[in-house]
């Protein structure tokens, strides 16, 4: 793949995840560990083990907050919640 398209896939996965962040944050504000992936997503890492190192969260409360994420999906729009979902299958 050219550096050209890596680098606007980037920037496109970036504006993406910034926006179902913005629209989820408020709905999960008293969840540490949902609130930290996303704070992971934020600084740009989605990969699995890069956010658990990230976060210091342990394999089965990484998967725990990621389901509770993924029950917070309904509440955007269709458009938001593929992107979410895209985020949450990496």
């Amino acid at each position: 793949m050219p550096a050209q398209e890596i680098g606007s896939r980037s920037m496109l996965l970036d504006s993406v995840s910034a926006a179902v962040c913005r629209e989820l944050w408020p709905l999960i504000s008293c969840d540490v560990d949902a609130r930290a992936i996303m704070a992971s997503w934020v600084s740009g890492s989605v990969e699995k083990i890069e956010v658990m190192q990230l976060t210091g969260l342990s394999k089965s409360a990484y998967g725990s907050a990621r389901r509770r994420l993924r029950l917070m999906l309904r509440s955007l729009t269709p458009e938001l919640r593929q992107a979410a979902l895209d985020l949450l299958r990496t």
